[in-house]
């Protein structure tokens, strides 16, 4: 059912659409009552939409690992309950999953020379527009981990890239995290905890 802009006459297939719609060209009409609710609704979007993303590249992750398994196994039913059983989410309080937490994570983005401040998240991940991550309530594994933490918050971290750029003045550029002073070797799957320092550079 189409969505009518509550400031004029144009109609979209999608809330998401209408409320970005409002927030950019109809910001001097709202209220900051108004303004407030339609950007916490927009990020509530943001975020489930995130987590249904990373839920489905898990859920092709997880399906590759569990066709080799089950593949190999001679004894069956039983050795297929316990594979499964091992992929269920479990509470990993030290790490902030399954438990609920107000945790709280310094960082710096550099891209290309330029510092960035991540803007927007929602509940589970957001940065005020600081440098700093706030990480609250219970967190799944997959709302735990770097990448969905930044990606939640706009910033697009992948293996070998941020922010969608790769290169830098037109060459090529290398990306590095650091949490704590030391190098991640896997920045993507690295679970931020309370207190942490994380410097992510592209140069």
């Amino acid at each position: 059912m189409p969505e009518d802009c509550d400031y004029c006459e144009k109609e979209f297939e999608k809330e998401k659409r209408k409320l970005q719609h409002e927030l950019k060209d109809h910001e001097e009409e709202m209220s900051s009552h108004d303004k407030d609710g339609k950007q916490r609704k927009l990020n509530k979007l943001n975020e489930k939409e995130q987590t249904a993303k990373h839920k489905r590249n898990r859920k092709i992750v997880y399906g590759g690992i569990a066709a080799m398994v089950l593949a190999g196994l001679v004894v069956g039913g039983f050795q297929a309950y316990q594979f499964s059983k091992s992929l269920q989410p479990e509470k990993i309080p030290d790490k902030g999953i399954g438990v609920p937490v107000h945790w709280h994570a310094n960082y710096q983005l550099i891209v290309c020379g330029e510092s960035r401040v991540l803007q927007g998240g929602g509940i589970k991940a957001h940065t005020h527009g600081t440098t700093t991550f706030h990480l609250e309530g219970v967190r799944t594994k997959e709302q735990a981990t770097l990448d969905w933490i930044v990606d939640n918050l706009g910033g697009q971290l992948k293996k070998d890239s941020v922010m969608g750029q790769t290169s830098c003045n037109g060459e090529p550029a290398n990306l590095t995290v650091k949490a704590n002073g030391e190098k991640l070797e896997n920045p993507l799957s690295y679970i931020p905890r309370d207190g942490d320092n994380i410097v992510i550079k592209l140069s």
